[in-house]
């Protein structure tokens, strides 16, 4: 028996990260007019972003239904495996309540499933999927997994700069940041997730200001054991925050550093966030 560790699309994990950590992952449904594309698999990122520049219409997003959970955790578990299942914040997402849903449908007594709301998203859920599945690798009993996930959830810090509020907008996510939509609209605003939905930080007037502050911000934030950068058609500010980060963990004892990534916002992220965006989430010590 082993444990394994299920994800969402949403967590924008690289792919070669989640084969060799053994992370699966359920995709999200993103539909540009009347076609259904599968988040990560009928559709990439660079594909999206392309189509998002030309479309007339915002794409919409939906979660997994209870029937793909149901099929993913089916197929995991006939040797007996147990399954911890990580998600999108349910305050962003119907995810977890489809993967509850699939649950209750199974009828397996030598297996057990575990749904968790990260209350998170992007790399904050990529980084609780992390730890997760390093536990489960080094031996950790389901108990301790879960444990480790949900204290992981509670030491994770996610920062995002965003080019515009236009789409988050227009998609309905801007949680805590809709009161501060006027004034916001002509900045470029520095967001993070607070109990799972997305909170106003701070505003900047120019994105070279809220590139450079997002530096200060990742100082603020330590010490901290991993990171994990996200961006949108954005790479060479995101490798600049990765190497940033990067030097910030080598501050700490060689055997607490962990590691950094950075991947393209899928998707599904990407409807919600449009192209521009860089962000980093931090697991704290």
């Amino acid at each position: 028996m082993a444990i394994k560790i299920v994800t969402d699309s949403t967590a924008d994990l690289p792919k070669d990260l989640c084969e060799t950590l053994g992370i699966s992952t359920v995709p999200l449904n993103v539909q540009f007019g009347e076609t259904s594309y599968l988040d990560g698999i009928d559709i990439q990122a660079e594909e999206f972003f392309s189509m998002l520049a030309t479309s007339d219409k915002l794409p919409t997003t939906s979660q997994p239904s209870p029937g793909t959970f149901l099929d993913h955790y089916s197929s995991l578990i006939g040797n007996g495996d147990d399954i911890i299942s990580i998600h999108v914040s349910g305050k962003l997402s119907q995810t977890v309540n489809s993967a509850e849903i699939a649950k209750a449908k199974i009828e397996d007594s030598k297996s057990s499933i575990t749904v968790i709301d990260s209350q998170q998203c992007s790399a904050g859920l990529g980084l609780i999927a992390i730890a997760a599945a390093k536990a489960a690798q080094a031996g950790a009993t389901l108990q301790e997994t879960v444990a480790i996930a949900e204290e992981a959830i509670s030491k994770i810090g996610i920062f995002i700069t965003l080019d515009t509020l236009e789409y988050l907008q227009k998609g309905g996510r801007i949680g805590k940041a809709q009161a501060l939509m006027g004034s916001l609209l002509q900045m470029k605003p520095i967001l993070t997730l607070l109990d799972g939905a997305i909170h106003p930080l701070e505003k900047t007037r120019t994105r070279t200001k809220a590139i450079q502050r997002m530096y200060t911000i990742a100082e603020e934030q330590q010490p901290f054991v991993s990171a994990a950068v996200v961006h949108s058609a954005s790479k060479d500010a995101a490798l600049g925050l990765e190497q940033h980060l990067e030097s910030l963990i080598k501050s700490l004892p060689q055997e607490e550093q962990g590691t950094v990534y950075t991947n393209s916002i899928g998707p599904v992220v990407g409807t919600h966030g449009g192209p521009g965006v860089v962000g980093f989430a931090i697991l704290r010590k």
